[in-house]
């Protein structure tokens, strides 16, 4: 029998601040993909470089991070021992960005076969991957330019089978690549609800293993922090948001904007699937689990009651639900996750309430929330959830928002005045015992906020855009720095009145 052409999945290294932990994760979007390579008949291998080197780490002080997973020249030597005929890598997060183009850059001294970039990150930054300016560009044969779960599947098996086959890359959907040094970018994969029917579950099995359990429930770093029963499994029950938030990253690259669903049949089997495996905590990752609709809600509703029926023990939404969702119906949501809090399953919720001023929230952000949805919020938390011993909250405020006008094709800035109701609020919801993330609006690529820092900063990482403190984006150097003191004095303020977030976006050292 010929032997199988190898597809090798490689998750690259992760940037943290200065001494803060890196939270290797589940890399579910490459086991979603492993099911595409299977499908073309070549074997899926995984090499999670972070997950694997867990305990080695550098720190830059000149940048304040720190760079996390095994070292460049061993993950080389790792590649070269599988032999692999493909190899595609991972990019979720903007801050990895400029490690994964060091580590791919030293992968293409020794290896020759093609490499395929993937993942959020990728998918949003793919024409300057391809032929941006040198601190984004990447070294890469084919960037996957969707998102959904479900597109980066049908690219890839149609990639793979190109590879093997005649090499007419242009009938691939879903890719970016270059040719004759121009740029191609092939027709999008489109992705509905009906196409999530039948969707096949993330190959989990091939994750490695540390003392009976997955490595990533061994190492227990999730994105709420520590799990309090393991194992742990993250999982989607839909894409996209139906939203329309300027700062967003649905909003931009080929893939929906709107809220699509995955089938409550295919949920229930992957459900009752991770709890034959022994899974006791489930995390759902949806970027709008609870809708706006009732339709969108009752599914929510279902889900939760099948999470309870099947007596996991943990039910984390680290990406939160939207303030319209948890207050939509009487509050149906968030009284429903009460019922499983009663029944005895830990729930950790995050509450995205981002602004204190309704002029910010609804003419610049566009949230589809107001101020007096915040407090009706807090109200109802107040009475029933905040005392509860299986209830752990958080909220994220945000300060130095910048949106876009398309219509006028201009910026629009926050007012110092929000800023400040904004601050006055955290310390209110605080007061409640509610964990309180502060953070500087971070421009997300590839939207207009991104390329306008980029003028600014043609040549820095990524690292800065999303960790340095101020974003350089917001108003004058000098007031900016300003703030940038006021907000971390109060996360630290937080920190130590022990209501500060689990995720803090602001130095430690």
């Amino acid at each position: 029998m010929k032997p199988k052409k190898k597809f090798l999945g490689l998750v690259g290294p992760q940037v943290t601040l200065l001494g803060q932990t890196a939270r290797p994760q589940p890399p579910i979007g490459l086991a979603y993909i492993f099911n595409a390579a299977a499908k073309a008949g070549w074997q899926p291998i995984l090499f999670d470089s972070l997950a694997e080197g867990y305990e080695h780490f550098l720190e830059n002080t000149e940048l304040g991070i720190r760079v996390t997973g095994l070292a460049a020249d061993e993950v080389v030597k790792k590649i070269m021992e599988i032999n692999p005929n493909a190899i595609g890598i991972s990019l979720g997060l903007s801050t990895d960005h400029d490690y994964v183009r060091i580590l791919i850059e030293r992968i293409r001294i020794a290896y020759t076969g093609p490499i395929i970039l993937g993942g959020s990150q990728a998918s949003l930054m793919h024409q300057e991957i391809l032929a941006g300016l040198p601190i984004e560009r990447i070294p890469v044969d084919f960037v996957i330019t969707g998102r959904d779960i479900g597109s980066g599947e049908k690219s890839t098996l149609r990639l793979l089978q190109a590879l093997e086959g005649n090499g007419n890359f242009e009938k691939v959907p879903g890719i970016a690549f270059k040719q004759f040094g121009k740029v191609i970018v092939t027709k999008p994969v489109c992705v509905d609800e009906s196409s999530l029917h039948l969707l096949e579950m993330p190959r989990r099995d091939l994750f490695a293993k540390r003392n009976g359990i997955d490595i990533y429930s061994f190492i227990n770093q999730s994105h709420t922090g520590p799990v309090d029963h393991l194992p742990y499994a993250v999982m989607h029950t839909s894409r996209g948001c139906g939203g329309a938030c300027t700062f967003c990253h649905t909003q931009f690259g080929d893939f929906n904007r709107k809220l699509i669903r995955r089938s409550l049949a295919n949920v229930f089997a992957e459900l009752e699937y991770l709890r034959s495996q022994g899974v006791r905590t489930i995390s759902i990752e949806d970027d709008n689990f609870g809708g706006f609709t009732p339709a969108q809600l009752d599914f929510a509703d279902e889900v939760l009651e099948k999470i309870k029926n099947l007596n996991f023990q943990g039910l984390y939404f680290p990406n939160g639900m939207t303030i319209q969702s948890m207050i939509n119906g009487n509050f149906h949501l968030i009284r429903k996750l009460r019922e499983l809090a009663d029944y005895g399953i830990k729930i950790r919720n995050s509450i995205p309430a981002e602004s204190a001023d309704n002029h910010t929230l609804q003419h610049i952000i566009h949230k589809p929330h107001s101020v007096e949805d915040i407090d009706q919020l807090l109200k109802e938390l107040k009475d029933r959830y905040l005392t509860h011993e299986h209830i752990d909250l958080d909220v994220f405020f945000m300060v130095g928002v910048v949106g876009y006008d398309h219509k006028r094709q201009e910026f629009v800035r926050e007012h110092e005045n929000s800023m400040k109701v904004t601050l006055e609020l955290a310390d209110r919801t605080a007061n409640l015992g509610v964990r309180v993330n502060i953070w500087w609006m971070k421009p997300n690529p590839n939207g207009p906020q991104y390329k306008l820092w980029r003028q600014f900063n043609p040549g820095a990482p990524f690292s800065k855009l999303q960790f340095a403190f101020p974003p350089g984006i917001w108003g004058s150097e000098e007031d900016e720095l300003k703030w940038n003191g006021i907000i971390i004095a109060k996360n630290r303020e937080m920190k130590e009145l022990g209501v500060g977030s689990r995720r803090p976006i602001f130095q430690i050292k």
